[in-house]
């Protein structure tokens, strides 16, 4: 196939795998940009986790933890920035048969949306005001933490560019609330939820995807919403939930109305 030989020709090198891959490498650039700028606004565009075309962590879960992370990482470092690129249909190469090549897209040709596009989604729907957390306090799972007037809401990444196979580790999360909430429920991105390559493969990687076949696996992959089980006590909400590698998971905590604050005292 075309794709076999242009990997060849390119090396078919993922350089996500290699083990001295800086993750933290494109905030690390923006930091030493961003002085060198003299108070000049900072945009960085068409970045992403690989410039290997074909690479096939591209269509997986990996591209959104990385891209996600990063994004959190140098949201006060640029003045704006752009993930390369919104879709597979790519101007510098011919269109490829297969709809999941490790194109660069968050979508493929067909408009299928990838982990990324998920990934960024959690992103647009975060709250405005962002938590300070320890960092000291992460391990392999990290986090960011957001908060609105409706809503407290807690992402969890788990990055890890050798993609190992490590069993899933336990997050016990600890929330300070006046009151019981409303709601509590969960949006993820793991080998089972908003994985549309998995999906595909599973149907025996058709190309030439017929409208039905775009529509199923859309539907397939796309991001739910689930109840998470918690307790609240003493104006603290527990709840735990367990990553895998490069998972990513957005707890949302719905506060209780005015009316049912007022009822609660």
């Amino acid at each position: 196939p075309l794709l076999q030989c242009f990997r060849q020709v390119f090396g078919g090198f993922d350089n996500t795998q290699r083990d001295d891959y800086d993750v933290d490498i494109l905030a690390k650039n923006a930091a030493v940009v961003r002085k060198q700028a003299k108070g000049l606004p900072v945009f960085y565009t068409e970045w992403n986790m690989s410039a290997s075309f074909g690479a096939y962590s591209h269509d997986c879960r990996k591209m959104a933890a990385y891209d996600v992370r990063t994004s959190l990482s140098i949201e006060n470092l640029v003045d704006g920035d752009s993930i390369w690129c919104y879709s597979d249909i790519f101007e510098e190469l011919h269109q490829f048969k297969e709809p999941f090549h490790g194109g660069y897209g968050m979508m493929n040709y067909s408009g299928i949306p990838k982990p990324v596009y998920h990934g960024m989604r959690m992103l647009a729907q975060a709250e405005n005001k962002r938590i300070l957390l320890d960092r000291e306090q992460f391990t392999e799972i990290e986090a960011a933490a957001f908060e609105g007037e409706r809503e407290k809401q807690i992402l969890l990444f788990r990055l890890n560019m050798m993609q190992s196979d490590a069993a899933k580790e336990k997050a016990e999360v600890t929330v300070e609330l006046p009151a019981p909430p409303e709601r509590v429920y969960l949006q993820r991105i793991d080998e089972e939820h908003c994985n549309p390559l998995r999906v595909w493969e599973e149907m025996g990687r058709p190309n030439d995807l017929t409208k039905a076949e775009v529509e199923y696996i859309t539907e397939a992959s796309a991001m739910g919403e689930e109840e998470l089980a918690f307790s609240y006590a003493d104006g603290r909400l527990v709840t735990e939930v367990s990553l895998g590698i490069n998972d990513l998971y957005f707890i949302r905590i719905v506060k209780s109305s005015v009316k049912e604050r007022e009822t609660i005292c």
